[in-house]
């Protein structure tokens, strides 16, 4: 598996891309994108940009690599998504739990206590 930020310097420099011309069309620095050829990690939105200017699709760039090294939308990578979705099952089974004890408080207190005062008010008489 490539490194993003290296696959991403390959494929201009096999366009004849200079580091220069990237950064006046992505808007950045020129050493803020010697940064990102250092880098693993990026949103998609900054993938489809390096897309556009070099004239490749997100896949070329991405190549061999699995996305779950590739930030999705508000920088959760999908490892951080499973997580909170881990965490958030838990929650669920919790209050799951929690509402199976109180509904059973509930009957309790509805059909059995009125049955055991009933019994101890016979047995009284």
């Amino acid at each position: 598996m490539e490194h993003i930020g290296l696959k991403i310097k390959t494929l201009c420099k096999e366009k004849n891309i200079t580091v220069q011309e990237l950064s006046n069309k992505l808007g950045k620095t020129r050493q803020n994108v010697y940064k990102d050829f250092g880098r693993n990690n990026f949103t998609n939105k900054t993938l489809q940009k390096y897309a556009d200017v070099i004239g490749v699709d997100v896949v070329s760039i991405l190549g061999d690599n699995p996305p779950h090294n590739t930030t999705l939308n508000e920088n959760l990578t999908i490892q951080e998504l499973k997580d909170e979705n881990a965490r958030l099952k838990g929650q669920i089974e919790a209050k799951d739990q929690i509402i199976a004890e109180l509904m059973g408080k509930h009957f309790v207190g509805k059909f059995i206590r009125p049955l055991v005062w009933k019994k101890n008010t016979e047995a009284e008489a």
